[in-house]
């Protein structure tokens, strides 16, 4: 890109888990850094590992699609814990 044109803002890479108080985990990842992604993907799979949905969220930090895998180039990432019935 020359030097002339300002940069595009990267999408925020960010995996968010929600807890009894509201928000709990923040932790952010630059896809190109191989330790941040794969520090990540286990933080990813341990959260799926203790039951929580995780959901892909849209630029207005909307709910998106669920995930069964981690992508890391989703982009924000929210993990929910499960609804018990009761």
């Amino acid at each position: 890109m020359p030097p002339h044109m300002p940069k595009m803002p990267q999408p925020p890479y960010e995996f968010r888990a929600m807890d009894r108080t509201g928000d709990g985990l923040k932790l952010t990842w630059r896809p190109g850094n191989t330790a941040e992604v794969d520090a990540a993907r286990e933080t990813f799979q341990s959260y799926r590992d203790r039951g929580y949905n995780i959901f892909r969220l849209n630029e207005n930090d909307e709910r998106g699609g669920a995930l069964t895998s981690f992508d890391p180039n989703a982009g924000s990432l929210l993990a929910v814990p499960r609804m018990v019935g009761g």
